[in-house]
Parts: C-alpha cells; structure tokens; sequence
C-alpha cells in the first residue's frame, strides 16, 4: 500500500520530490524515484512497508532495467505470477508483489493486467517503445487521478499531488459539486477539481509519445442466471468464494486486524478468519456515544470467536474533524469523518485491516430495496413515455397544494409524492431515494443563485438513464449495477481508501474479490432479495455465524445529521457562512441556507441538515484547496 505519482512530457527531479511529498501520508515508511529522459518521465512511489519489508522498495524494474513500475495496492496472485515468470526464465531481485508487474508486461505488454488479482493502481514505464502504462483495478479500489497539459500527463493517488505543478490551479468544477449536492457523491470520471478526472475502474491508460488512448481491459458485463432460482442453489459457492477471498488477503508481513461493526459482512469476514489464521486475530469496534453505535453487536461476534477485541468509544466534535478529513478525502464528504476514527485508532496496533465493505452493494443490504420491492411492477407497467406524457405532469399541480417553499415540515410529503410520480423512470425512482433534488425546479432556483445555475450544464438523471435503459424486467438489477458502479466506488471505496492511507493503514476489501463479485452478478436480484435484505449472503452464513448476528437490521455506520445540527452544526454554520461571504462566492442563495438555520429543529428537516453541511464544506475545500489554508486553521468549532 503506497501513494504513487508522476509525469510524462515533462517534469523534474525536484517537481516529483514535491509531488511526492503531498503524498507522504500514504507511505510514511521509504521513498523511491525513477527518472528518465526522451521522453522526460519521472514516476515516485511513498511507500507503506507491507510485503517484503527490507527490499520492496519502489520502483521495481525488470532484469535491464528498461521496463519500470510503481504501484499503489497489494497484489494477491503474485506468488503464482511469480512460479510461472520464473519458469520462462525472468530473474526476481525481492519477494515484493510489485516486482511481478514489469516482468509480466514484457510477457504481455499493455494486456498485463488481465493476470492480476488485487487492489492495485500502478504505472509502468516501457524506456523501448516510449510508452506510459497506468492501470486501476477492476473494482476500483484504489484511486488513479490524471491531469493533461499541452506538455504531458500527470498521475497521482490523490489529486494534491499536483499542486506544485506548473499550470495547474485549483478551481472548483461545478458540475461535480451538483452531483456532489444532490446525492453526496461524484460518481464516474469527474472529480471536484476542474480538469482533474479520474481512471475508472478496469481503467487502462497508454502514453505513447504524446499519444493518449484509454479503454477498460475489464468490464462487469455478468448477467444473470436464470438458472439459479432459490437462495439455496447459490448458498456453497457464495461461502466458497468468500473464504477464498479473505484467506488471500490475509497474506501480510506485518500486523493485521479486522474491522467489526457486528453486521453480517464484517462478522462473516472473522469468522472465517478465525478458522483459518494462526492465533486469535484482531478484531476493532469504535463507538461515538451515539444511538448508531453496534458496540454489543460487535462483542458477541469478537467473543464467539474468540478475538482479541479492541473496542473504544470516543467522545469528539465531528465538526472539529472535518477540514482535517476534508484535506485527505478532497471532497466535503461528512460520512468519512467515522471512517477516519476508526483508521486512527485500529492503526495503533496494526498496519493492515479487512473491512466488509461491498456486501450491501453486491447482495442487497441496503433498505431502499424495502421501497423499491413494492414497485417493481409499476415501473415494468407504466412506461418513460407514459410518464412524460401523462404521470409526471400531475406532480407540479400537487407540488403547489402541498405548500410553499418555506414550508420545510411538508419537505418528507413531496419528496413521498415525487417518488410515487415517478414510475415509468426507474432511474429517477432509485435516485430520489438517494436525496436526489435536480428534478424540483423550485427548490433547484431557491438553493442556486443565477449565475451559478447557468453555469451547471450535467444533469444527475440524466448521467444515470442509461445504466437503466435496457429496462430489466426487475429494475433493481439496475440499481444493484449502479450502486456497486458508483455510488461504491466513488463514495464509499475512496472514503475506506483515504481515511485508511491518512493514518498509515492499509485496508483491504475481500467481498469485492473479483470472481465473488462476478459470481454474485449472475444471481437475480429477486433471488438475493427473496426473503429480505441480503437473503442469499445470510443463508451462506447461517451455520457459522450467531442467530443474533444473522437477524441483525441494517444499522449505517454514519452521523445523525438531526443530532449533529442541534450539537456543532448550527452555530458554525451561522458563523462561517455569513451572507458576506455566500454573496461573494456566488454559488449559493443566503435566503435558503438562513432559512435552513431559522427553521425550528426538527426531525424531519433530516435532508437540509445534510445539504447545510456540505454547502459549509464547500467553504472548506475552497480554504484548503484554493487559498492554501492548512486544515486546522479553516475555522475554530469554538468560535
């Protein structure tokens, strides 16, 4: 686990030192430089020591030294990479994982990447054909950032690795922030910072020259089976899979743990560690002090299996936190400030951590699919064109009856009535349920200003219609597709990724193993949502783990917004964002946000307490990223 980060085109020895340096976070333990010339390129690595701890040091070559790679993740298969490399006569120098990748591009060339099996962002450098190879895993665990000048390319695992590049000025892209607003992600190739993008996942990138050409060496293009009709026909492969995945990420030359929330996925991943790793593994559970907290969950499963359990429960001011997380994560994102105390304090006794994440995405755990199941039906008989045409058009004769803007405490009624108008639109149906606000005009002119709304030209329906045109006959299909596309990748995987590497600590994600999220594609979604919530990871589960466990609800690992608004919210909120200062920056109208902060507490203002948040975030990533502030001197919680 590492931080990587170059350019091609152009560049200095000193330019990669400062790049690297905004990355030291991400690797505390060594650094290593490559640089070339014809081109000039220039590739750093911070590293994390993980696997061979005394020679593993990046970059790694091949046996001439022509083929160069850095790389940011853990390569699992890299022990059989290895016995057959060495069979064709390549020469190993370590026993790192890294030190595969150079040689299996001189066997494979830009198609190298189909042999590997992990987490992993990693460029390789061909000094032969002058060519640049960046990869991102197939699920996207690991973050790979690009930037494009008239002079070259630059890559980084965080977007503040090109602060210290010539040209590059920081400015906010607010098509982004419209996606971030409305369902507090950014979901595909863009990224808040303008002319910043992403790699996808299964993302390829090849310089050549000057040249650039991007595709996916790989797709999730699984459909379901037909055959596969009870819960029970996919229960042994599921488990088989499972245990497959956690025993190959359990590999690590340093101290592991094991994130346990007391849910079915964090507990299915100790169990089973528990069975198959030498001594008692170490387990990790933070509480806040908060109705959220699974502190007896969690005890149950660490004493059913005998864990040595750490378990804490801190008091703190998430607002405090959140320029600190802000800085790491480079987005305004309130749910990882948890996500960051976890890391911090499992990081004093271990370096590498199993997290359960990607089991509600792969097999239905969330409870928008309560609100979905009953509406199958409807959208499959009520057609896009029926409800243009007809539905949808009875919603803005409602919406006036059901009270002015103003009127916050109606808030939950439209948004109920704005979701029953939407079928026929299953994309919009799924996003609603995600705080989706674009499709409501009036509240779209009460919380922009003018100028910036003119300036918004991506529409969030609209970048989520196609997932959802070939209109399965069970649309959640669609949104399971989504969920792990997107809204795992582009908000929870890159939380997990940058509160982790903020504290030196490695974390790694077995349920989204390749061949298990492959496997659990092919299964419908009727099937996996047959008898509830995740029916078909609880029956693969259900003779190892505890009764309790397995009737566990569903419980977020998140902040309530109602709480946190009555607690820090509000008082900063009023000092910081000040008419002064929102007048100025133009994006947003003072006359909602102060109606926001006047409005009597209430449950069911849940929403606006969300979205006050993240318009004070705003304020924040422009104080760190477009005047340079350092996190602690953003604002004061105190006051």
């Amino acid at each position: 686990m590492c931080g990587i980060c170059g350019t091609v085109g152009f560049g200095s020895d000193d330019l990669i030192r400062r790049m690297a340096a905004m990355l030291a976070h991400r690797g505390p333990d060594d650094d290593g430089f490559f640089d070339g010339v014809r081109p000039p390129v220039h590739l750093a690595n911070r590293r994390l020591t993980i696997i061979d701890l005394a020679r593993g040091r990046q970059p790694l070559a091949n046996e001439d030294g022509s083929v160069v790679a850095v790389q940011n993740g853990e390569i699992y298969n890299f022990h059989e990479l290895r016995r057959e490399l060495e069979g064709r006569g390549h020469v190993f120098c370590t026993q790192s994982d890294t030190e595969v990748i150079p040689h299996l591009y001189e066997d494979y060339g830009v198609d190298f990447a189909r042999h590997l099996d992990g987490m992993f962002a990693l460029a390789v450098w061909d000094a032969r054909a002058r060519r640049l190879v960046l990869v991102r895993d197939h699920m996207g665990i690991k973050p790979l950032y690009l930037w494009e000048s008239p002079q070259g390319l630059a890559f980084a695992s965080e977007v503040k690795a090109f602060l210290p590049l010539d040209g590059f000025v920081p400015r906010i892209r607010l098509d982004a922030l419209h996606f971030l607003l409305n369902i507090r992600f950014i979901p595909g190739d863009q990224s808040l910072f303008d002319g910043v993008r992403k790699l996808p996942p299964g993302g390829r990138l090849v310089w050549t020259e000057g040249v650039v050409r991007q595709d996916r060496y790989w797709v999730l293009d699984v459909e379901p089976d037909a055959a596969l009709r009870r819960p029970e026909d996919c229960v042994a492969e599921t488990r088989t899979l499972l245990e497959r995945a956690v025993k190959k990420q359990l590999v690590s030359d340093v101290p592991l743990g094991l994130y346990l929330s007391g849910g079915i996925d964090s507990s299915a991943l100790v169990a089973i560690a528990a069975r198959c790793r030498p001594g008692r593994v170490q387990t990790f559970t933070l509480g806040f002090g908060e109705p959220t907290d699974e502190l007896e969950d969690a005890r149950l499963v660490a004493e059913a299996f005998g864990t040595d359990h750490h378990e804490e429960t801190i008091s703190f001011d998430a607002l405090s936190l959140f320029p600190t997380v802000t800085w790491h994560v480079e987005e305004p994102k309130e749910n990882a400030i948890q996500l960051y105390v976890l890391a911090r304090e499992a990081r004093k006794h271990v370096k590498v951590a199993l997290s359960g994440l990607g089991g509600d995405e792969l097999f239905g755990g969330y409870r928008i699919f309560d609100f979905l199941r009953p509406v199958v039906p409807l959208h499959r008989l009520v057609g896009r064109e029926a409800n243009r045409a007809i539905v949808w058009p009875i919603r803005k004769v409602l919406a006036l009856m059901a009270g002015s803007l103003g009127s916050m405490r109606l808030d939950l009624f439209r948004r109920g009535l704005d979701y029953a108008l939407s079928a026929g639109v299953p994309e919009r149906a799924y996003l609603l349920l995600r705080n989706m606000w674009e499709h409501d005009r009036r509240l779209s002119a009460a919380i922009y200003t003018p100028a910036a709304a003119a300036r918004i030209e991506a529409g969030v329906e609209a970048f989520f219609t196609p997932m959802f045109d070939a209109r399965p006959r069970d649309f959640r299909e669609s949104v399971l597709r989504a969920e792990v596309a997107y809204k795992m990748v582009d908000d929870f995987l890159m939380n997990e990724d940058r509160t982790s590497m903020a504290n030196g600590l490695e974390v790694r994600v077995p349920v989204l193993d390749k061949d298990l999220v492959e496997f659990a594609f092919s299964i419908p979604a009727a099937v996996k949502l047959s008898r509830g919530l995740k029916t078909v990871l609880k029956e693969a589960m259900r003779p190892i783990l505890p009764p309790r466990t397995l009737a566990k609800p569903k419980w977020g690992f998140t902040f309530d917004s109602f709480q946190q608004f009555r607690k820090d919210l509000l008082p900063v909120a009023r000092r910081e964002l000040t008419r002064e200062f929102v007048d100025r920056q133009g994006l947003f109208n003072f006359g909602f946000l102060d109606a926001i902060m006047r409005a009597p507490p209430q449950r069911s203002m849940r929403w606006h307490y969300f979205l006050l948040w993240l318009i004070l975030g705003v304020k924040v990533w422009e104080e760190l990223f477009l005047r340079g502030k350092r996190p602690e001197a953003v604002y004061d919680v105190a006051g």
